[in-house]
């Protein structure tokens, strides 16, 4: 891709428009594209080392982690940076709440800071609450929405522990653990729920 200054750490699409995606890397901005043209649509100034990155479900902002744990939000129609905070922990990666409301973050000390954002002038991030999930750091965190059945939800989580826990995401307790020779390195979730590959 022309343009692109740094080394890219995360590409991702939008999650209703096909022909949008974010760039982030370790300069410092993220990258708006739309295939369509030759460059990118918006350039967000950012704080640099950028590390992970997820489109909000409504596809309106995008949460951006670097590794020194600010945790950015911008709103990606206006094309602004909404606000920007320092976590008191390691964030890792991080989903979307399915209306947009709550970020769930992996962290350092093993577990998921759930917090809320609040888009009112002046915006902010608060801290609802952190749930011991793992023994040590929690390096993936993954979830699977059933646009059909929200029973079906779940988070998959995998860490320096060498455990993947799976939760159920409307009650927000482990369903199963399965252990791993080595911490993991990459976790995703098949569109259809039914598997997870480590």
């Amino acid at each position: 891709i022309p343009s692109v200054n740094g080394i890219p750490t995360q590409v991702k699409w939008h999650p209703l428009d096909n022909n949008r995606f974010a760039i982030a890397g370790d300069d410092t901005t993220v990258d708006i594209w739309d295939v369509r043209a030759p460059k990118a649509a918006a350039k967000l100034p950012s704080q640099g080392y950028n590390l992970n990155m997820n489109w909000s479900p409504n596809g309106q902002y995008i949460a951006v982690g670097n590794k020194n744990d600010i945790l950015s939000v911008y709103d990606t129609v206006a094309n602004k940076l909404l606000i920007e905070t320092k976590c008191s922990v390691e964030i890792n990666e991080f989903n979307w709440s399915n209306n947009s409301d709550y970020l769930l973050l992996s962290t350092g000390t093993g577990g998921i800071d759930i917090v809320h954002l609040s888009i009112v002038d002046p915006p902010s991030i608060n801290k609802i609450t952190s749930i011991l999930a793992h023994t040590s750091n929690v390096y993936y965190l993954k979830v699977y929405r059933d646009n059909f059945d929200a029973r079906k939800c779940c988070i998959a989580l995998g860490g320096s522990d060498y455990q993947l826990s799976v939760w159920d995401m409307n009650d927000m307790i482990c369903k199963y653990t399965l252990p791993f020779e080595s911490d993991i390195r990459g976790l995703s979730i098949s569109n259809d729920g039914k598997y997870i590959a480590v």
